[in-house]
């Protein structure tokens, strides 16, 4: 009978034991099993957004002056010929610059320029027709502005109104801390309309919520500053110098230190880079 009940009770624990185990062995695998699936739903986020950048990204590209979406070069021709008609052809690439900061090129307001003509937001609905009428009227404003690009820049964006502003207050010329000033102004005149917003935290800070106060900024970082003439040619002949290693060289890691790795074409990039401007004769090092 004793050995029965100890049998029994070894039983009991062990079972028990086992059910404890079975237990502890399905939570722990629960716990794994939400954790996986937490992180990949955090790296799908993640991931995500990181794509989102990288195609963001790789929808720019390069003329050499500007950083423009494929939606706003591919209009080129049509502001070639529209800043040629209204006489300021020189400023193509600020004007698709302009558009770059206005809608990316993705609206068919593409220059936003409706609010020009008195009209509602995006009553144009043809990218010509934009183009057309915005480079109408910023060749307006420019003018006004007696050249001044930084002037009639803000006034595309506030109005002609803060051209006369600037010759009141500032001798005719653009300034930021001016732009606030006249923002701040306009908006305590507007600002029981409702229509009006603080688009930029310095915008909220100064209560310069009338237009956008950091439009030139935005609009001239689309803009590559263009080098002088020498730094052009140097440009031009540091690329032609490379072009004579296209599909006959090969990367390696420190590469390119050497005369017989020169040579060779054994480079890497910044071995290369420094190789192809002392080959015009400048040294980067200084």
């Amino acid at each position: 009978m004793q050995r029965f009940v100890k049998g029994v009770a070894k039983a009991g624990i062990f079972f028990a034991t086992l059910k404890a185990k079975v237990i502890v062995g399905l939570s722990l695998f629960i716990l794994v099993v939400a954790i996986l699936l937490f992180i990949g739903m955090f790296q799908a986020l993640i991931g995500d957004g990181g794509q989102d950048e990288i195609e963001r990204d790789s929808n720019f590209v390069s003329d050499g002056t500007q950083n423009l979406s494929p939606e706003v070069e591919e209009l080129r021709p049509v502001f070639e010929e529209y800043a040629e008609l209204h006489g300021i052809p020189e400023h193509v690439d600020l004007l698709m610059a302009k558009t770059m900061q206005e809608s990316g090129g993705r609206l068919p307001d593409v220059m936003q320029a409706s609010e020009s003509q008195g009209l509602p937001v995006n009553t144009i609905d043809n990218k010509e027709e934009s183009i057309d009428v915005g480079t109408e009227y910023f060749a307006q404003v420019l003018e006004e502005a007696n050249n001044d690009v930084e002037l009639a820049l803000q006034s595309y964006n506030f109005g002609s109104g803060f051209i006369d502003y600037a010759n009141a207050n500032n001798n005719g010329k653009y300034s930021k801390d001016l732009a606030i000033e006249f923002s701040k102004q306009q908006y305590q005149k507007v600002k029981h309309t409702g229509n009006y917003s603080c688009i930029r935290p310095e915008s909220a800070e100064t209560g310069a919520c009338y237009g956008d106060i950091g439009y030139v900024d935005a609009v001239m970082s689309y803009v590559k500053p263009r080098g002088n003439n020498s730094d052009i040619d140097i440009d031009s002949e540091v690329a032609e110098v490379g072009t004579e290693w296209i599909d006959n060289s090969y990367y390696t890691f420190g590469g390119g230190r050497t005369r017989a790795e020169q040579e060779d074409g054994n480079f890497d990039c910044s071995a290369f880079v420094h190789w192809a401007f002392e080959q015009v004769g400048v040294d980067l090092e200084n």
